[in-house]
Parts: structure tokens; C-alpha cells; sequence
């Protein structure tokens, strides 16, 4: 299977599931979209497997940007991961160790978020054209895709956006699609659009040589 039928797939998966959800919505359940339930696995297992995507490429990216940015996003679904399975969520909230992982939490979330954003800074900020290339890539709008929709999630959480529906629903099926478009975007062109390559021819080998 190639990279782009890879992407297409994802993204199939993704609204199929997104599908699953509304019809769960629409029988009247609730408990799918709280706390540890369905929607939150779904949003980790998607951040798991787009850490280890983007990881794995790193090795088969033909140019430096390429890897660099196969790193920022790596490290960028490690942090979300981290976020959204929080350790303390596992352990009655009183004692020892539930203090231990909340100094631990304190602590490391916002390293992590720090190193993300150093990483993203240091990947998109060395070659600004290549960064404009970047962001009407098919990876750049998947990957402008999962901000969006995360960034939305959080402003329905925060009472800033008003959606119809229950509040908690739209907030995790939201995160749970921008993860999925995250992890689409480990397997899309970072270098040219081409509409997620669907039905698109790829550009000749070898012309005019290959770009750092």
C-alpha cells in the first residue's frame, strides 16, 4: 500500500468512527464520551500510532526539513499522548502517589510542550521557503487540520464556542479528529500539494534534482 492510499485510509477510518460516535449520540448514549471511556481510548490509541508513524519515517525522509519535521511531529503526539492519558486519572486523588504524579505532571508537561515548540520553531523557522511549501502540502493542511480542530475543542471547553449538542461530545470527538488527521499526515506529501494525491500522478524522479 502506498503513502497516499495510506492517508486516504486513515481519513475513511476516521469519518467511519466519527460515524460510530453520532449514531451512539443519536441512541441516547452518554457514557461513551466521558472520562476514560470510549472517545478517550480511541484519541489515544490515534496519538499512539502517530507517534510511532511520524518516528518511523524519520529514517526514510529523503531531505533534512523532512526529518526534522517528522521529529517535531513525533515528539508532538508524545506530548498530546502524555496529556491525555494522565496518570492521575488511574489512582484514587489522595496519598503518596497520586502527589507524586501531580509534582510529576506539574513538572514535565510543560517541559515537553517546550521542547514541541523548540522543535516545531527550530524545523519551520530554518528554511521559510520550504515552510510556505510546507503549509499547502498535503501534510501541512492535515497538520493545520489537527490544530484547528483541537484549538475548537478547546474553545467549546472553555465556554468561549457554542455548538448544539452535548458539550463534553463535541469536545472529545473533535480532539478525536485532529489526532486522526495528525496521524494521516505522517503518510502525505510534505513537498507539493496535490489535492492528498488522490487520482494525482507523482512528480518525475530525478528532475532538476533533489531538494535539501
Amino acid at each position: 500500500m502506498t503513502m497516499l492510499a495510506d492517508t486516504r485510509s486513515i481519513l475513511i477510518a476516521m469519518l467511519l468512527v466519527d460515524a460510530l460516535f453520532v449514531l451512539l449520540l443519536l441512541d441516547g448514549s452518554d457514557a461513551f464520551y466521558q472520562e476514560n471511556a470510549l472517545i478517550e481510548n480511541a484519541q489515544l490509541v490515534a496519538l499512539a500510532l502517530a507517534a510511532y508513524a511520524h518516528g518511523s519515517r524519520v529514517r526514510q525522509a529523503s531531505t533534512l526539513f523532512d526529518r526534522r519535521l517528522l521529529v517535531a511531529l513525533c515528539i508532538l503526539a508524545v506530548c498530546t499522548f502524555y496529556r491525555e492519558s494522565d496518570l492521575r486519572s488511574q489512582v484514587v486523588p489522595v496519598g503518596g502517589v497520586y502527589a507524586a504524579l501531580d509534582w510529576i505532571h506539574a513538572f514535565i508537561s510543560p517541559l515537553m510542550w517546550l521542547c514541541t515548540a523548540l522543535a516545531l520553531a527550530h524545523c519551520l523557522g530554518r528554511d521559510l521557503r520550504r515552510t510556505l511549501r510546507f503549509a499547502f502540502a498535503d501534510a501541512g493542511l492535515l497538520v493545520g487540520a489537527a490544530f484547528g480542530l483541537v484549538a475548537l475543542a478547546a474553545g467549546i471547553d472553555k465556554g468561549i464556542l457554542y455548538l448544539p449538542g452535548p458539550k463534553r461530545f463535541l469536545e472529545e470527538a473533535l480532539e478525536f479528529t485532529g489526532y486522526m488527521a495528525l496521524l494521516a499526515a505522517a503518510f502525505a506529501s510534505t513537498t507539493a500539494f496535490t489535492g492528498f494525491g488522490w487520482g494525482r500522478p507523482a512528480p518525475a524522479a530525478g528532475r532538476g534534482g533533489a531538494r535539501p
